[in-house]
């Protein structure tokens, strides 16, 4: 009661605290007559009361880890979880039909209807979908998978995509998918000869078999949900087939931190891949004692890359993050995923060790076949000049910028009492904000966690700035809907002189408006 009356405080306005009051009614309703009624079903004539008491007590408990454990290792993974409701109501129905009966005399037929409606809608929903597909997502629904973790739709439209409990998306087949690429592809470029890599939180497996077309030695992946897997295992195959076939590729349904203790060797990369503020638990992965387990897995140069959905952060949680993120990691700097203004993605980069910016060790990454072969389908790996544009800043430079933010533990988990309320109402890291909130703090030739060689600081400065007018042209580019005509002109010409700025900043570059892709 007292956790339900500070989350009320907090977090809800009093009509939706009234509203969710009213929901909540029937629940402690019904909850409070099932003694009575069990006392009248199971000893209708007792006299000793102790006795049935202590009776009634034992029944309960034993009844109550009985289905403690039948719910989810049983009826869940057998009928779903809307099934396995209406299957626990026909219960409940049966035995409050039961306890009307008088002694001595029958139970009318008619007291039998609930139960049988309930009976009839359990095996009704054998023959529909539990979880239609809302109408918002214009796309088909291609299969549903439940499990003790929830329901997982596999849609498709422009694209394929996987939905968790018809709330989150994961992944996709089109707009996402080089995004999903570079959040192998990115970080495997910036490490040095990668034997051993983690993945936490695969999803449609996009990301980690993306790493297998790599000469790495040993994939690990982990994703908590197995109804999760099971699609993308059957419905993602054109794009993830290595991570289920290649003998390098080992994965694991579990929770992520788990894997992350329980594999003894060190990594050269843990890979952490888009979590969710709003999803339950992901403060967890936010935390500082994640990131410090994380970095005890490490080799002494290895790279712990945290990629961020900055479409669904605000200033507030991003700077929760970064503090954290920089009492862990002595280096530390900020990348880019993509150049979608709509769900743009960035990753912090953590190391114990400098990390390698320096022009002879880009030549040699953009040099080596495996990442002239992918330079076909991402225009970043074609040369040095271009993978730098994907740099945004160094964190350690501007650390002291995020010192006011609260540091996240598994104990003080300040974002996951902020994360709610500050995506449902804050300010989305998206187009112009994001560029408000990371040009704003990386003006100078700063870069206390790179090794930079040879290459000039104020040269790498000017691939940054590059880069984000690069992000700026990408976001005019994008078509408003409903805009006239005249608008839309006026906006094509602003993604024009953008992107004329980023190549007079950066000439070296030889990128065209399509190869910002999304």
């Amino acid at each position: 009661a007292g956790d339900w009356l500070t989350f009320t405080a907090n977090f809800l306005s009093v009509p939706d605290a009234a509203l969710a009051g009213i929901a909540a009614f029937p629940l402690p309703f019904i909850a409070g007559t099932v003694f009575p009624l069990a006392w009248r079903i199971v000893f209708p004539e007792e006299q000793n009361a102790a006795r049935a008491f202590g009776n009634m007590f034992a029944i309960n408990k034993i009844a109550s880890a009985a289905g403690a454990l039948a719910a989810p290792f049983l009826l869940v993974p057998i009928f779903g979880i809307y099934r396995s409701l209406l299957f626990i109501a026909f219960g409940y129905a049966v035995l409050a039909t039961w306890g009307t009966r008088r002694p001595g005399k029958k139970i009318p037929v008619a007291a039998w209807g609930v139960p049988a409606l309930f009976f009839v809608a359990f095996f009704g929903e054998w023959t529909r979908n539990p979880m239609p597909v809302s109408q918002e997502m214009k796309a088909s629904l291609l299969a549903i998978y439940q499990g003790s973790s929830g329901v997982v739709s596999v849609v498709e439209g422009t694209s394929r995509r996987l939905v968790v409990n018809q709330r989150t998306t994961l992944n996709g087949t089109e707009r996402a998918l080089r995004s999903q690429l570079h959040q192998s592809w990115v970080p495997l470029f910036l490490c040095q000869d990668p034997k051993r890599v983690l993945h936490i939180g695969f999803a449609s497996g996009i990301s980690a078999a993306a790493a297998l077309r790599l000469p790495i030695g040993e994939s690990v992946s982990a994703e908590v949900n197995p109804a999760v897997i099971e699609a993308a295992k059957k419905h993602f195959s054109p794009w993830n087939h290595a991570l289920f076939s290649d003998p390098r590729s080992r994965y694991f349904p579990s929770d992520g931190r788990k894997v992350l203790r329980d594999q003894s060797a060190p990594f050269d990369l843990i890979l952490c891949d888009l979590f969710f503020p709003q999803q339950a638990e992901t403060s967890n992965l936010y935390s500082k004692n994640f990131f410090s387990e994380a970095s005890g897995k490490l080799r002494e140069n290895g790279l712990f890359v945290l990629w961020l959905p900055a479409y669904q952060m605000t200033d507030p949680l991003a700077g929760i993050i970064v503090k954290t993120f920089l009492e862990v990691f002595p280096n530390a700097i900020l990348i880019r995923g993509n150049f979608d203004p709509l769900r743009p993605v960035v990753g912090l980069v953590g190391s114990r060790q400098p990390i390698d910016l320096s022009e002879s060790f880009l030549q040699k990454q953009a040099a080596s076949p495996a990442f002239q072969n992918l330079a076909a389908e991402s225009p970043f790996f074609r040369s040095p000049a271009n993978f730098r544009l994907l740099f945004i800043g160094d964190l350690r430079a501007v650390a002291k910028q995020f010192d006011p933010y609260p540091t996240n533990t598994d104990d003080a988990p300040a974002f996951a009492f902020l994360a709610p309320e500050e995506t449902k109402n804050g300010k989305k890291l998206i187009g112009n904000s994001l560029l408000e909130w990371s040009g704003s703090r990386f003006l100078d030739a700063s870069f206390p966690s790179c090794h930079t060689g040879l290459s000039d600081p104020p040269r790498i400065l000017s691939a940054l700035r590059a880069g984000n007018y690069y992000f700026s042209a990408s976001g005019a580019m994008e078509p408003l809907a409903g805009e006239a005509p005249e608008n839309a002109e006026r906006r094509m010409e602003r993604a024009k002189k953008a992107f004329q700025y980023a190549e007079e900043i950066w000439p070296d570059a030889d990128l065209v408006p399509q190869d910002l892709g999304r």
